[in-house]
């Protein structure tokens, strides 16, 4: 519940929808100027930033190719038409792995409203457990992801262009900021180059 804006956007709120989610409570958001906030506030994901990536390409190779993007470290929202929902849900299985979740919001603040949070292997399943849940607007909302790890090959290319103009100390931090990768194995490696 809220008395002032909408709780789970950039708001503590979303553990609290997370926690209701888990309990089996039954979440639906208020009504708001968006589906796509409506569903993300619903959703319970704690996270400091999400990407709207609207409807995917209606072709499924093309919207197979589109998912390949869409592997970050944040939640992503998606809208989708009824004819295709079931196709959708079971591409993003296929490129994200059963126990990614997922919130299924349907017809958000109308009538028939349903929201549902599940694993990616569940989806598929809810959607044709009844034949209404394959009818009327969807917002899709993809969990984050893992945090992506540091590539190591690429810090190494961004070290050996930094050493031909810096000091190994001061190449191996800058490097560290720029690739993610921790400046003391860098540092190690910048040392090692020297030898």
């Amino acid at each position: 519940m809220s008395d002032a804006g909408t709780p789970g956007v950039s708001d503590p709120g979303a553990l609290l929808v997370q926690a209701a989610h888990r309990a089996g409570i039954r979440v639906l958001p208020v009504p708001g100027a968006s589906a796509a906030i409506a569903a993300y506030s619903a959703s319970g994901f704690a996270a400091d930033r999400f990407l709207f990536a609207g409807f995917l390409p209606a072709p499924a190779a093309a919207r197979r190719k589109a998912l390949e993007q869409l592997d970050l470290p944040w939640p992503v929202i998606l809208y989708e038409a009824p004819h295709r929902v079931l196709a959708c849900v079971q591409d993003l299985r296929a490129r994200f792995g059963d126990e990614r979740e997922i919130v299924i919001a349907r017809e958000l603040t109308k009538k028939f409203e349903e929201v549902a949070r599940l694993p990616l292997a569940a989806a598929a399943t809810w959607l044709e457990a009844e034949t209404h849940r394959q009818q009327g607007e969807f917002v899709l909302v993809l969990g984050p992801g893992a945090p992506a790890k540091p590539d190591e090959a690429a810090a190494e290319r961004v070290l050996e262009a930094l050493l031909e103009a810096l000091p190994a100390s001061a190449a191996a931090k800058l490097a560290a900021r720029i690739t993610g990768v921790p400046r003391n194995l860098l540092y190690k490696r910048a040392l090692q180059r020297g030898k």
